[in-house]
């Protein structure tokens, strides 16, 4: 003879541990995502002839800026693959080069527009043109090795004891 619950299996159990458990460690986990691509972006370095300040002003931006631009946003529900439920953090930049750190350019003409552009000489100094034959740039992929690291240790560093606090908290013992 079968069993037949009259209650459903959601209550047997109080969901809210389990929602603040998962909420910490989406935290966690994208507080360490931050953290990672900040440790792997690069930081542009001035060329030869430059001084740090004079690249600075070349460049519009202090060196850094991109490294120090990485947040880490609000956990949110979200609906994944199969209607499962679950949440979702996000680390995120303002900058807009941090697209082109990740994923490298092409090389490509540049043309001045109004004012003359610095360049730096090869043997040290720094000369102006209107057009620059630009050699690209090589993809670093701070946001790609980052999210690597952070999938491969995220349990080590967060699920053990993440999960004990959880059954802490469904006993009543937090």
């Amino acid at each position: 003879m079968g069993y037949t619950a009259n209650r459903t299996i959601q209550s047997l159990y109080d969901p809210a541990p389990l929602e603040r458990t998962v909420d910490r460690l989406a935290r966690a986990v994208g507080e360490d995502l931050t953290e990672e691509v900040r440790r792997r972006t690069p930081v542009a370095e001035p060329p030869p002839g430059w001084t740090p300040a004079e690249y600075a002003a070349h460049r519009q931006r202090s060196p850094g800026t991109m490294k120090a631009s990485w947040r880490t946003g609000q956990v949110r529900p979200r609906r994944g693959e199969g209607g499962t439920e679950g949440v979702a953090i996000e680390s995120y930049t303002d900058d807009l080069a941090a697209v082109f750190v990740e994923y490298g350019t092409k090389p490509r003409r540049i043309k001045a527009k109004g004012k003359l552009m610095a360049v730096p000489k090869p043997g040290g100094g720094i000369e102006y043109r209107r057009v620059v034959d630009h050699p690209g740039t090589e993809a670093q992929h701070p946001m790609r090795d980052a999210l690597a690291e952070v999938n491969a240790t995220w349990a080590d560093r967060h699920g053990r004891r993440e999960m004990e606090r959880w059954a802490r908290e469904q006993a009543g013992r937090a």
